[in-house]
């Protein structure tokens, strides 16, 4: 029987009735109205050099769905670079530990299980790993899932995982590529690129990199430390000259997402320039101080403008 009818076996409880009718009125109304939002699934993890990058962008991605109508984050620690190895479900308080090891015994002493992706884990996977770890078997493993996943498919980040590769299929077609310690000395830029098909590549403004001191570093190009510098006029002028070799880069690789093509810049006197791709970022990392959320704030939009431009160019076959 239902609840209510349960209660008559406790007559010296009169609150139980009531109780009951409540919970029965709860239980039906949320049968009537399921959960609109979509789940978005965070996964981070990492070597120990890459866990505070992985942790920092999972952090900001999932402040930003919590506070939406439209998405449900739920978070994932990965410790195995495989994705049928350990993957736990984990709170926003465990984003807050300085390495792997302190994060596993938090798990360890929370007595949490581990668990196994399946269709019904998410609407959608986003990563969050640092450059260490390979993200083909995972991409590989959502599409065998039916989940979409941010980024490109399985077969362009299997060849996006050796450099020398993809660097000289992109010079057999055509694309300057930088050669090792040739152009060091020349000006670096970044290329944001929104991929939502092959036929619809949306190029954002080239931002130029700095190796200033006192701001926030990323990790580019080996061991060197760069910071995006924002300079809307020379950003502009460049567009003409980048645009083209950064739009086939994408379209040879199949680039989908959001991506960032690395690139060295040569300007002769005439104010003419030409870049040397180095390096293909796909996906790219998202978070506070990214290449795209400093767009964000130059264009003045909301991050959630970006982030779910990006979700649905992941629906796009």
């Amino acid at each position: 029987g239902t609840l209510c009818q349960r209660t008559i076996d406790f007559p010296d409880k009169p609150a139980f009735p009531f109780l009951s009718h409540y919970l029965e009125e709860q239980q039906k109304l949320l049968q009537k109205t399921p959960s609109k939002r979509e789940r978005i699934a965070i996964f981070f993890g990492g070597a120990s050099e890459d866990f505070l990058y992985a942790a920092d962008s999972a952090r900001f991605l999932s402040n930003h769905f919590e506070a939406s109508e439209a998405f449900e984050p739920v978070l994932f620690w990965s410790k195995d670079p495989d994705p049928r190895g350990e993957i736990y479900p984990v709170s926003n308080t465990f984003l807050f530990h300085d390495d792997p090891a302190s994060l596993e015994q938090a798990i360890r002493e929370a007595r949490i299980s581990p668990i196994s992706i399946h269709k019904r884990t998410a609407d959608l996977a986003w990563l969050c790993f640092g450059e260490s770890r390979n993200l083909y078997p995972w991409q590989k493993h959502f599409h065998s899932l039916g989940i979409p996943s941010l980024g490109p498919q399985a077969l362009t980040l299997q060849f996006l995982s050796d450099k020398t590769r993809y660097l000289n299929i992109l010079e057999q077609n055509g694309i300057p590529v930088a050669a090792p310690n040739v152009h060091s000395h020349l000006p670096v830029l970044a290329i944001p690129i929104l991929a939502h098909t092959d036929d619809n590549l949306e190029l954002l403004p080239p931002l130029r990199l700095s190796t200033k001191e006192n701001k926030t570093n990323i990790r580019l190009l080996g061991k060197q430390k760069f910071i995006f510098e924002q300079d809307p006029e020379w950003s502009k002028q460049l567009e003409k000259e980048v645009y083209p070799t950064a739009e086939k880069t994408a379209r040879i690789m199949k680039i989908k997402g959001y991506a960032l093509i690395y690139a060295y810049i040569q300007q002769d006197m005439t104010g003419s320039a030409r870049i040397f791709v180095s390096e293909i970022k796909a996906p790219a990392p998202v978070y506070r101080d990214c290449a795209l959320m400093r767009l964000a704030l130059l264009e003045g939009k909301h991050p959630m403008e970006k982030l779910e431009a990006l979700i649905a160019s992941a629906k796009l076959p």
